[in-house]
C-alpha cells in the first residue's frame, strides 16, 4: 500500500525523487526551493522536513498546512490511515504560531528601506541580473523598476539582530544566528505608500543549492498589482510571477500569493464570488478553495513557473481567454 503522506504529496502535484532508500524528496511548498522537502513515509502516516526552511512535521500537520484541512478532518484522515493513537494535545500544540521576531517594528522598516534602496542602485550595476530576469522569467526593465526589484551583489552577515530590530534566532547551543542577506535577487512586497511588508531573496547563481530566502520579520500578506475592479483575477504563488502577468495584462487584477500555505481568505476580504478566478497551477489551487469564486481554468503541468512557460512562448493573453 502507498504510504499515505506520498498520496496527499502526489494530490498536490509534487514530482517526487528518491532521497535514499529510506526517503523522497521533493519541492517544499512553504518556502518553494527544490528538493529541499525530505518526506519519510512510514505506517503511521510519515514525518517530513524542509532542510531549507526547517518546517517540520508529521501527517495531520502536513495535510492542514498544505492542503487547508482544519485538525479534526486531518485527524480523520489519519486515524483511516492508522489506528495508531496519537495525543491531539501535542498536535494542537504543534500549531500554535511562533513568536514575531520583530522587536521594533519602526527600526526594521527603516532598515529594510535602506537596504531595499541600496539594491535597487546595485542592480543598474550589473546588466547581466536584467539579462537573467529576461531570459528566465521574460522580465522587461520597465517592470523591474516599477516593482522595485533590486540586487544584492555579496553575502551579509550581520551579528547584532538589535540592529535590525529583531529579537535573535537561537541555535539548538543556544547561540545567536547571524542575520543572512544572501547574494541575489531582492523581491520587495509594498503596502500603503511605498512601505515595504516583505523581502524575498531569489537565488539566480547556478553555484548555489538555495532557491528563496525570506527576511526574518516579513509579513506574507499577498502581492495585490494590476486593476484591482477588474472581473479576471489571475492567482499566482511566485512574486516573480505576478510581476510578470501584471507587464503582459496590466488591465487586469494580479494576486500573489507568496507561499502555497497563504490561504487567499486568510488576508484578502474583497468579495469574489462575480469575478473569474484563474489559478496558476494546482498548488494554487488549494490556497483558493475556501473562496467563493468561479475558478474557470488550471495552468498546464509541463510548466512549473509562469515565467518559464511565457519564455517557451505561451500567449498569456490568448491562453486565458482574455480580451
Amino acid at each position: 500500500m502507498t504510504p499515505k503522506m506520498i498520496k496527499e504529496a502526489k494530490s498536490l502535484g509534487l514530482k517526487l525523487d528518491w532521497n535514499d532508500q529510506r526517503s523522497l524528496k521533493c519541492k517544499c511548498l512553504k518556502c518553494l526551493n527544490k528538493n529541499s522537502l525530505i518526506i519519510y513515509p512510514g505506517k503511521f502516516g510519515g514525518k517530513y522536513k524542509c532542510l531549507n526552511c526547517e518546517n517540520t512535521g508529521d501527517l495531520v500537520k502536513f495535510i492542514t498546512e498544505f492542503k487547508g484541512y482544519s485538525l479534526h478532518q486531518a485527524i480523520t484522515v489519519k486515524k483511516k490511515e492508522s489506528e495508531a493513537y496519537f495525543d491531539l494535545q501535542a498536535v494542537m500544540y504543534d500549531f500554535r504560531p511562533k513568536p514575531h521576531p520583530v522587536k521594533d517594528r519602526k527600526l526594521w522598516n527603516s532598515c529594510v528601506q535602506d537596504f531595499h534602496e541600496y539594491t535597487r542602485e546595485e542592480i543598474k550595476k550589473h546588466q547581466e541580473v536584467y539579462k537573467w530576469l529576461k531570459l528566465n522569467w521574460g522580465i522587461n526593465r520597465a517592470s523591474v523598476k516599477r516593482a522595485g526589484i533590486g540586487y544584492n551583489p555579496e553575502n551579509i552577515w550581520i551579528d547584532e539582530w538589535c540592529r535590525w530590530g529583531m529579537e535573535p534566532i537561537l541555535k539548538p547551543n543556544g547561540k545567536s544566528q547571524k542575520l543572512w542577506l544572501p547574494k541575489g535577487l531582492v523581491i520587495p512586497n509594498f503596502y500603503g505608500k511605498n512601505r515595504i511588508s516583505r523581502i524575498r531573496f531569489k537565488n539566480i547563481s547556478p553555484d548555489e543549492k538555495w532557491q528563496y530566502w525570506l527576511l526574518p520579520g516579513s509579513n506574507m500578506k499577498p502581492v495585490l498589482l494590476g486593476n484591482r475592479k477588474s472581473n479576471n483575477v489571475i492567482v499566482v504563488i511566485h512574486e516573480l510571477d505576478a510581476i510578470l502577468a501584471n507587464q503582459e495584462l496590466p488591465e487586469e487584477y494580479v494576486i500573489g500569493l507568496g507561499s502555497v500555505i497563504n490561504k487567499l481568505s486568510y488576508h484578502y476580504s474583497e468579495t469574489l464570488d462575480s469575478r473569474r478566478l484563474i489559478p496558476i497551477s494546482s498548488e494554487v489551487k488549494f490556497a483558493i478553495l475556501d473562496v467563493p469564486a468561479a475558478v474557470e481554468s488550471t495552468f498546464p503541468t509541463e510548466w512549473e513557473t509562469l515565467g518559464e512557460a511565457f519564455v517557451d512562448g505561451l500567449d498569456l493573453r490568448k491562453y486565458f481567454k482574455i480580451r
